[in-house]
């Protein structure tokens, strides 16, 4: 069974299959940026823009209104609140390697 996308703009619920050929036609172009917290992501994305000419999504200028968008019992994840950065970067790994994971997911499902 495929697996299905589930967006829920104004609390309409739509269901949405994209097979995966469509997509990596479509994201061809597109190259991704990962490694963890604090890792460069950011510099070396804008820095391979700048000299490559491409355009730069930083998702990073993004969170902000992407997190305002969502909801605790939908993306608890993304909802989640850190008081200090020790609380941030203080977890056990496999903690901090679930939270990532789920926040990733719940963003990807949701956004894009």
């Amino acid at each position: 069974m495929p697996e299905r996308y589930q967006k829920e703009p104004k609390g309409l619920k739509i269901n949405m299959y994209i097979a995966n050929n469509v997509i990596s036609n479509a994201l061809k172009n597109v190259y991704w940026v990962l490694g963890g917290a604090c890792g460069g992501k950011t510099t070396a994305a804008r820095t391979l823009s700048e000299k490559y000419g491409m355009i730069h999504y930083n998702a990073d200028d993004k969170m902000w209104s992407h997190k305002q968008m969502a909801n605790y019992s939908e993306q608890p994840a993304m909802c989640r609140h850190f008081s200090n950065w020790e609380e941030y970067f203080g977890r056990p790994i496999k903690e901090y390697s679930k939270w990532l994971k789920d926040m990733n997911d719940e963003a990807i499902s949701t956004y894009c």
